[in-house]
């Protein structure tokens, strides 16, 4: 055998390994960009564009070119503050912090321009009549961005107990925590569902399960949801079972609310004692007082 015939099988043998490898790659960065195609195209798939996003989408767009000036005007709206306040509401619309600066622009050019129109109904507030439908117009994104960040919280809050039970009945029938979160999201619907929706995708995509856990924590910014990921990272470092660790959260949930509900129960005899004073007493006593001077005025006297 010839040495130029030895370096052609080399150069075969060589060639074969090359196309064996070579073919591996391709099926499994197939299968990978197939499982990155099914997990961010999910949603775009199955919800459909909803009347206000679509509302939301052209106010961003014509407040675009208002967003770096909005930037520059940071009262009360600092751009790590409205970051913040977007996660905690959970991105809605895919809004960004430049959106938001450029939103609260042209609400304070429409409050504005709503101010001057009603300079002559509002006679009484004269020219600071636009000023405070400017501000009005200048705080009502923000205002509404927190106040969707707290019916979040709460929303997630509120789901939790039934969360804690489900997942601990079924990892002590002997499913993963993985599989017992799938099958969660499958069955319910929920800020907490959508949540634990992305910690599933981020964990299929190789993301290890304790930094998963912290930007589960991260992104919902909810005290309890913080607990829950600090207990199971150390359940995970510690080794303790996923279901002592969800039965120990679902009782100390179960307190938790009974707390809270105790503490909303005092805080509403102020309230209503609030409610009373500045609104029925003055009531009473008004009509008192009209029926004493219509009496009065009838010849009838008091």
């Amino acid at each position: 055998m010839t040495e130029i015939t030895i370096m052609i099988y080399g150069a075969l043998a060589l060639f074969l390994v090359f196309a064996f490898y070579y073919y591996r790659f391709t099926i499994h960065r197939s299968k990978l960009r197939d499982k990155i195609t099914a997990i961010f195209s999910r949603e775009q798939m199955i919800k459909k564009v909803s009347w206000q996003e679509k509302w939301v989408k052209k106010l961003v767009s014509w407040s675009k070119d208002l967003a770096p000036l909005g930037s520059k005007l940071t009262f009360f709206s600092k751009t790590n503050d409205i970051e913040k306040n977007l996660t905690r509401a959970g991105r809605p619309f895919r809004l960004q912090a430049m959106d938001l600066h450029g939103l609260k622009m042209l609400s304070a050019i429409l409050g504005l321009i709503s101010g001057m129109l009603m300079m002559i109904p509002l006679f009484f507030l004269g020219m600071a009549a636009p000023l405070l439908f400017l501000l009005l117009g200048f705080f009502i994104p923000l205002l509404l961005l927190k106040q969707l960040g707290d019916l979040r919280q709460m929303a997630i809050s509120q789901e939790l107990p039934d969360f804690f039970d489900t997942i601990s009945i079924t990892l002590s029938a002997g499913l993963s925590l993985e599989t017992a979160l799938q099958r969660y999201v499958k069955a319910t619907e929920g800020a907490l569902s959508d949540e634990l929706s992305v910690f599933n995708d981020e964990v299929k995509l190789g993301v290890p399960r304790e930094e998963a856990l912290m930007n589960l924590a991260k992104r919902t910014q909810n005290p309890d949801v913080e607990n829950l990921a600090n207990d199971l990272i150390q359940a995970i470092r510690l080794g303790v079972p996923f279901a002592k660790t969800f039965r120990l959260q679902a009782e100390g949930m179960r307190k938790i609310r009974e707390e809270r509900a105790k503490d909303q129960a005092r805080k509403a005899g102020p309230k209503l004692a609030l409610v009373t004073t500045l609104v029925f007493t003055p009531s009473i006593m008004i009509f008192i007082i009209g029926m004493l001077i219509l009496n009065f005025m009838s010849g009838k006297g008091f």
